[in-house]
């Protein structure tokens, strides 16, 4: 009898689950870790990074260009990459016509340098910092610190 009871308790158990309504794909998006980027643009991307995740996200994208800025000013001052190079490069961009790149300190063309090279890598910070930021929040989240 008991078997019986247990039987037609799993058979309407999976008929109820048979009859629920599929969950609408807002729900399917909370359910999945996976943050869902609007399709647009690179301004829209990083509206909805401060949306999503506030400061933290933007810490993480400034955290990323100062990385990115003093690691290049560093190689740019400790020759790893030429500053000669880099003003042939900048001159071949008509930088020059802006800013006469001849007549700056040392220490300052190589951060003028680094900070014009840092320009060019902004399209491969955005996709790093798209990708970091919610890695960053999950363990912030799983350290107790929020």
């Amino acid at each position: 009898m008991l078997c019986a009871r247990l039987r037609q308790s799993a058979c309407t158990a999976g008929l109820r689950a048979l009859r629920r309504p599929a969950p609408r794909l807002a729900a399917v998006r909370q359910l999945s870790k996976a943050p869902v980027y609007p399709k647009t643009g690179a301004v829209a991307k990083l509206r909805w990074l401060v949306s999503e995740y506030g400061a933290l996200g933007v810490c993480t994208h400034f955290g990323i260009y100062f990385t990115t800025l003093g690691g290049l000013f560093l190689g740019v001052d400790n020759g790893v990459f030429l500053a000669g190079d880099a003003l042939t490069m900048l001159k071949w961009a008509g930088v020059d016509k802006l800013v006469d790149l001849d007549h700056l300190n040392p220490k300052a063309s190589n951060f003028a340098v680094a900070w014009i090279l840092a320009k060019f890598t902004e399209p491969l910070r955005l996709p790093v910092t798209l990708w970091l930021t919610p890695r960053i929040a999950a363990a912030v989240r799983r350290s107790g610190l929020r």
